[in-house]
């Protein structure tokens, strides 16, 4: 198949290059570039990926999908193809249009992280995110996300962005998420709560958050992450109980 072997370098080839093939099936060099990046091969993976592209450049998952494989090897040009992800519609069936929306959303979700770190274009970024809560209101990750960084501008900026925040986390609480996303949206409330100073109220969203997922002890802020559970044992809370509002 040649893939990372074409050019001699192993590094994927600019748009108008010979390695942009006439329209084809992209499927086997998508699933070569998966074998090799599991294998930790990033860059002769990204070179693969690079073929599927070349072979159908009007799929956005595929552009989502070079990007990670770029960004993970280190390799420059990763921030364009993440938003070509993110802009270029994701390729289904008239039936299955929910579903394109939908994946094309997860693209823009990724796209926004990346455009955050660093806070380097905080104002795409949250544009970005509202282009994926048009797209697919049920996508959790989204809201947490943007709620993530409008607290991390927060600390920054002293900014007091408490109330758009806990919209972002109720929005995603109110949908059936994957455990570690609805963990994140938990630990951040508790941050919220904890700020307004309802410690019983955050001590509880901090423990649900540390039942679906111990690793969301590293969102709670300073070391509150430990006293939060110590007090949520002492306090009996329950995790049936029903979920705090915050205003």
């Amino acid at each position: 198949m040649g893939c990372g072997s074409s050019s001699g370098s192993g590094l994927p080839a600019p748009p108008g290059s010979p390695r942009h093939k006439a329209p084809g099936t992209s499927a086997p060099y998508l699933r070569k570039a998966e074998g090799l990046a599991a294998q930790g091969k990033l860059r002769e993976a990204a070179g693969c990926m690079q073929e599927a592209v070349g072979l159908d450049p009007s799929n956005g998952r595929l552009h989502t999908l070079l990007g990670e494989m770029m960004k993970r090897a280190g390799m420059p040009g990763f921030l364009a193809e993440f938003k070509l992800g993110a802009e270029t519609p994701h390729p289904v069936s008239e039936a299955e249009r929910a579903n394109g929306d939908a994946s094309r959303a997860a693209s823009c979700v990724r796209y926004a992280a990346v455009l955050a770190e660093g806070h380097d274009d905080v104002t795409q970024a949250f544009e970005v995110y509202q282009e994926a809560h048009r797209l697919d209101p049920t996508n959790a990750e989204a809201y947490v996300e943007r709620a993530l960084l409008l607290w991390e501008l927060e600390d920054r900026s002293d900014a007091d962005d408490a109330g758009e925040r806990s919209a972002a986390l109720k929005s995603a609480l109110a949908i059936e998420a994957d455990g570690v996303v609805l963990a994140a949206a938990h630990a951040q409330l508790a941050n919220i709560l904890l700020q307004k100073g309802r410690r019983k109220d955050a001590v509880h969203h901090a423990r649900q958050a540390l039942q679906l997922d111990g690793g969301a002890r590293t969102l709670l802020r300073s070391d509150e992450a430990f006293r939060f559970e110590d007090e949520a044992q002492a306090a009996g809370c329950d995790a049936a109980r029903p979920a705090v509002a915050v205003s």
